[in-house]
């Protein structure tokens, strides 16, 4: 295997990229069971069952999945986004990538 040198991809072909990598990861993960086909988290006991056991772990998750706040005085309301300064570019999530 090689590596070449060649020209930085462009905004248009990351995002290209990410919807392509976000649509086979999704397929995959509801052929599994592990989402329904609206694409929200399906808890499946028999994977893990720390999950059963912890309620806190299943609110954590699909609070962070929609960058909300899962706990506390703030509940429900979305959490700023940092960029580090020398970001150029911001791409928004295409679901949670």
């Amino acid at each position: 295997m090689r590596f070449h040198n060649t020209a930085a991809i462009s905004d248009q072909e990351v995002a290209i990229l990410i919807t392509q990598i976000s649509n086979k990861v999704m397929a995959y993960l509801k052929k599994k069971s592990l989402l329904n086909e609206e694409g929200e988290i399906v808890q499946n006991p028999t994977m893990d069952p720390l999950w059963a056991e912890h309620e806190s772990l299943t609110l954590a998750t699909a609070a962070s999945i929609k960058s909300k706040i899962a706990f506390g005085p703030n509940t429900g309301k979305y959490f700023a986004k940092v960029l580090r300064p020398e970001a150029k570019k911001r791409f928004d999530l295409l679901s949670g990538f």
